[in-house]
């Protein structure tokens, strides 16, 4: 599917491309890259790309090498993450999907990319084309691309050929938002920008009432492609996963569950949705009622997830560190990591500015040696409102970093402010409940 481009930054072939202040190369093991095959060119282009083989996915690029083994990486912990919260409604992937990624938009089109996008999922291929900062680093955007549309890829292979746009749209956003933390991804991310977006459109009665944007079709959705149809998809799947603590999750994974297994989206709507009590009123006050950046604990979880997973490897690496300033001012190519088990440099670059951002505003981070309960030694955040997470990791067989992860020990007291947004007067759908 086609992404509107509206995503903040400068424009490169159609989609903006964030910019983050990260950059680095990435050192890896030849031998770990070696292209699987590598043919003559034909009339798409695609059988001069270099294909390489990952746990999920035959990768056909053309990029170098350090960029190839960022996007292994990235796409394996993706379909893991996609695995995981999809479990209760998915099957299982059992063959590598394909993938391609393109250095320019020339090659892109050729391959059949479609015009003003930077990625798209055609029935079976997942393509993508690398947007790049002025300093020639990979955004981020386009990672917010290959992740929504390689949910489509994914929900395709092992959910349902034909899931309602609104499920399918929605979700793809929903991990489209998700930050990659080197070992992990964090998803469920609200970002401030678009909230605001959400909040205003709801406000000025652009949103859809629901009976009518739950069935919106295929040929609906992509005859106007509008930024308008993606925000509300999205924050009606992140209400369904998360609104009101969770309570709807349950009707939603059934709700998915039948629709994956050929059942009549409507139908399944009906009898696991659209029975819920004031659904529209409530998924609209939710969001209205939502305080400015209200999942930054999640933004700073990432970052701390980010700087564990390279604290890990630096560690195993026999690299202590004095301080946490010491292991923050390490230059990222100087970075000790396994042979075997890099991360991208461009990683950690953005882990330490999120970082430096985030002490300017009050928080702490800090080094915990080893202790009796503690084999390893770990990385310790405070946040301004008392919040401490810890950042943690194991050391598995041969030396290996294993389950890096992180853990709450102390929750904030310190509430947000509410800025309830006024709800204008409609009558719609289920208001009238």
């Amino acid at each position: 599917m086609r992404l509107p481009t509206d995503r903040g930054g400068a424009k490169i072939a159609g989609v903006n491309a964030r910019r983050i202040g990260i950059f680095g190369i990435f050192v890896v093991v030849a031998a770990l890259l070696a292209p699987l095959a590598r043919a003559a060119d034909d009339d798409d282009g695609t059988s001069r790309l270099n294909v390489y083989e990952s746990k999920y996915y035959l990768i056909h690029t053309d990029l170098p090498a350090g960029e190839v083994r960022e996007a292994r990486l990235r796409m394996t912990r993706m379909v893991d993450e996609y695995a995981r919260r999809t479990a209760e409604f998915s099957g299982q992937v059992t063959a590598r999907l394909p993938f391609y990624l393109f250095k320019n938009a020339a090659d892109y089109a050729k391959a059949g990319g479609v015009e003003n996008s930077a990625g798209v999922f055609d029935g079976q291929r997942l393509m993508a084309l690398t947007l790049r900062r002025d300093d020639g680093v990979i955004s981020l955007a386009t990672w917010h691309v290959v992740q929504h549309e390689g949910f489509h890829q994914f929900a395709h292979a092992v959910i349902g050929k034909d899931l309602p746009m609104w499920a399918d749209e929605g979700l793809a956003e929903y991990f489209g938002e998700g930050l990659y933390t080197g070992d992990d991804f964090v998803t469920g991310l609200i970002p401030q920008s678009r909230l605001i977006r959400v909040q205003k459109m709801i406000v000025d009665g652009r949103d859809k009432p629901l009976s009518d944007f739950v069935a919106v079709s295929r040929e609906e959705w992509n005859d106007k492609i509008e930024m308008a149809n993606y925000d509300q998809a999205w924050s009606l799947v992140h209400f369904l996963a998360h609104g009101e603590g969770g309570r709807f999750q349950k009707a939603f994974t059934n709700f998915m569950r039948d629709v994956g297994k050929g059942g009549d989206a409507r139908r399944a709507y009906d009898r696991y949705l659209g029975v819920i009590p004031n659904l529209e009123s409530r998924w609209r006050d939710w969001w209205l009622q939502l305080p400015d950046h209200p999942t930054a604990d999640e933004y700073a979880r990432a970052t701390l997830a980010m700087l564990t997973s390279y604290f890990a490897r630096a560690t195993v690496r026999g690299g202590p560190y004095a301080s946490f300033d010491a292991f923050v001012k390490t230059p990222a190519a100087r970075l000790p990591q396994p042979a075997d088990d890099p991360l991208p440099p461009t990683l950690f670059d953005m882990a330490v500015n999120e970082s430096i951002k985030m002490r300017q505003a009050g928080a702490v981070f800090q080094i915990v040696a080893r202790s009796p309960t503690n084999k390893t030694p770990s990385l310790l955040l405070t946040l301004k409102d008392g919040t401490k997470l810890a950042g943690r990791f194991d050391v598995g067989d041969g030396g290996r970093v294993a389950n890096v992860r992180t853990e709450v020990i102390v929750k904030g007291t310190t509430r947000p402010s509410v800025t309830t947004r006024p709800s204008p007067p409609r009558v719609r759908g289920e208001m009238l409940k």
